[in-house]
């Protein structure tokens, strides 16, 4: 490893640490209220920071919908989204760090996604970007390392990314609002049925790779 790779490694052991210690989610939330007219921003910086140290954001996008509601929970989610997307797209094609990006190379479903791209471009977005298997922060490096066009990856990925919002913020909305539990239990049944479709899916697509792989 280069000395800017132990510098940004140190860099980024420091803010995680930090991260984890001074911050949780009830001052993020409190952080977010009392900043007025400044709280989309503040929000979405949050959410942009947290994809690109690579953490889970199904949290982040939960709170959005206690405090912004459904539908604008969805679009500020959405363009932190993509500003994670963007700027972890910019990383990975300018390769500040070779060292580090090449331990992205070795997660699990690296391959998995890299050949999905090749096959069919589209459907791999859609899977990976609907299945909370994994960071959505990890998926934008992995993009950036295998070869898509950035034009198309970023409209097919923010178009999916904001169904995916809009249905997480909706429903989680309607569950804090309280006011008809039929309309809570439905959603958690739809979600859970289709978390569980689209990552049985994903899982099978996997599987499949690897029994070519083996061949």
């Amino acid at each position: 490893m280069k000395k800017i790779d132990y510098l940004l490694l140190g860099v980024f052991i420091l803010i995680l640490y930090f991260s984890h210690t001074y911050f949780d989610l009830n001052s993020i939330m409190d952080i977010v209220k009392k900043s007025g007219r400044l709280a989309p921003v503040i929000f979405i910086l949050i959410y942009t920071f947290t994809l690109l140290l690579m953490l889970p954001v199904l949290p982040l996008t939960i709170m959005s919908a206690l405090i912004f509601g459904g539908f604008m929970g969805a679009f500020y989610n959405t363009i932190a989204c993509t500003l994670g997307l963007i700027i972890s797209f910019g990383i990975t094609r300018s390769k500040i760090s070779t060292s580090i990006l090449k331990k992205i190379e070795k997660v699990k479903f690296f391959n998995v996604i890299k050949k999905g791209v090749n096959r069919n471009f589209m459907k791999t977005i859609l899977i990976t970007r609907c299945v909370p298997v994994f960071s959505y922060g990890i998926q934008n490096y992995i993009y950036g390392l295998v070869e898509v066009k950035f034009t198309p990856y970023l409209i097919i990925s923010t178009i999916f990314t904001y169904i995916m919002n809009l249905f997480y913020t909706t429903g989680f909305s309607k569950i804090f609002e309280n006011k008809k539990i039929e309309h809570s239990l439905l959603f958690l049944i739809l979600f859970l049925s289709l978390i569980k479709g689209i990552s049985y899916l994903y899982t099978e697509k996997s599987n499949n790779f690897k029994k070519e792989e083996n061949l």
